[in-house]
């Protein structure tokens, strides 16, 4: 077995591999003009020395709403900023967005129109926009910005060809939720970090079978929902470090996402898709927090939502399990980048970056940071929030989610984001659904298909 690797807090924050992200010139730059150049660094410190602003300059800010607790951080951000006097007032562009989805076309469409918002946030997907964004980098040292205080991993990350695309505000992996009194009602030692799936799917069962009644299904572990089939990717991982060769279809990937299948089709201790369409309490949220699931798999921005949940939830989480197979064994996790980007085509750039310093800060990093949404680019600030306290003790493993940093894979970081994920889904989605083929077959599939994709894209623009 694969020994645990420990990431202390300290180490995680020291930064990690790099990730390989890519540019575009969109069709939306061409019918609105291509996007201005970045200030020079020198005429953008000019800039963030003039007399403050004498009337009120009004920017629009675009967010996605991806859940109830995005929403309410967007919220706090609003209410927070515009309280204060700073000569800027921020307007929303809300988008109910999904990834991949209404954001990315949100801002296409308003960029080609005119109409584009000043600053905004994606969370993930944000390389094919490179060629339409101002380089964050010369924002942030115009106005002073230490940037030896972020880990490196999250500027890595976002550094494409020199150009920093966008500023890192923090990240988010993924880890298991598991609901304590379940485990402590059936009599089933809690998760370890250490576990494989095999011992996941032992918990499960045992679990379920000692919980469940004739009127009642009480769920092992819970996989339909969220990361689904994207399991593969993200333990054999999506791209190489290069950005031109697709690596889906490897043992891990394999191991992984049958097994991820397998715990609802093959050994019934996870909802089944019908079983989400018909259960009242069927997601996430609602399934777990009211005792019909065990265990379930989310990202860091589930803890605000659970933490709130009426129901009241003793929890904790713990690492993905390990993936044993082909004579390989090891994690995988989700990695997302949370930046903040500034359009290049702002009239408004002086009241955009005073925006931008408040949302790189520290009030709003230890804010967003201590209620658990993201885990916080500043170093410093990481270290003093991201950690488990008397108002919030659960979870106490809390700092599961920083280890995954050390394994997670970036998901899909190429210009091609969007027709990478249609072509990875469209190959994956009739296993998983009917399964019509077999796991292999689909990954194989799926690995040349997106292979296509990039081979193509890379020949004609790098």
């Amino acid at each position: 077995m694969l020994s645990e690797k420990r990431l202390s807090r300290s180490q995680f924050l020291r930064g990690g591999a790099a990730i390989v992200g890519g540019s575009a010139l969109l069709a939306a730059c061409a019918q609105a003009g291509m996007a201005p150049a970045a200030p020079a660094e020198g005429e953008m410190a000019k800039e963030s020395e003039k007399p403050a602003m004498t009337e009120t300059t009004e920017i629009t800010f675009l967010w996605p709403h991806y859940s109830s607790g995005k929403s309410r951080w967007l919220e706090w951000i609003i209410e927070t900023y515009n309280s204060k006097e700073t000569g800027v007032h921020v307007n929303t562009m809300d988008v109910a967005g999904s990834f991949g989805g209404n954001p990315r076309t949100k801002l296409l469409a308003t960029v080609a129109g005119g109409a584009a918002p000043d600053l905004g946030w994606f969370g993930v997907g944000i390389h094919p926009f490179a060629g339409i964004l101002y380089d964050a980098n010369v924002l942030l040292k115009g106005m002073g910005y230490d940037m030896s205080q972020l880990n490196q991993t999250l500027v890595n990350g976002l550094t494409w060809q020199g150009k920093l695309i966008a500023a890192p505000i923090g990240i988010n992996t993924t880890a298991w939720f598991y609901n304590k009194d379940l485990f402590d009602k059936a009599g089933v030692p809690y998760p370890q970090d250490s576990d494989t799936f095999e011992d996941r799917l032992d918990a499960a069962q045992k679990v379920s079978a000692s919980l469940s009644t004739s009127d009642e299904k009480i769920w092992g572990v819970a996989t339909v929902h969220y990361v689904a089939y994207w399991i593969a990717g993200m333990y054999q991982g999506f791209m190489d470090d290069s950005g031109t060769e697709v690596t889906v279809n490897g043992p891990l990937g394999l191991e992984s996402v049958q097994w991820w299948r397998d715990n609802w089709a093959k050994y019934e201790v996870g909802p089944r898709p019908e079983d989400y369409n018909s259960q009242e309490d069927a997601q996430f949220f609602n399934s777990f927090a009211n005792g019909k699931v065990a265990m379930a798999v989310y990202g860091t921005w589930g803890l605000e939502p659970i933490r709130r949940h009426e129901a009241g939830v003793n929890f904790d989480i713990v690492e993905q399990p390990t993936a044993v197979g082909g004579g390989e064994e090891g994690k995988g996790a989700f990695f997302g980048i949370e930046e903040i980007f500034t359009v290049a085509t702002t009239q408004k750039l002086e009241g955009a970056a005073e925006f931008l310093s408040f949302l790189v800060g520290p009030e709003h990093l230890s804010w967003t940071g201590g209620q658990g949404n993201i885990i916080p680019a500043i170093n410093s600030i990481a270290e003093e929030v991201f950690v488990p306290t008397d108002e919030k003790p659960d979870p106490a493993n809390l700092l599961a989610f920083a280890r995954a940093a050390d394994y997670a894979k970036p998901y899909f970081p190429h210009p091609q984001y969007g027709e990478l994920r249609g072509a990875y889904g469209e190959a994956m989605s009739p296993w998983w659904s009917e399964e019509a083929t077999t796991a292999a077959q689909a990954l194989e599939k799926a690995e040349e298909d997106c292979q296509v994709i990039v081979d193509e894209w890379n020949a004609a623009n790098l």
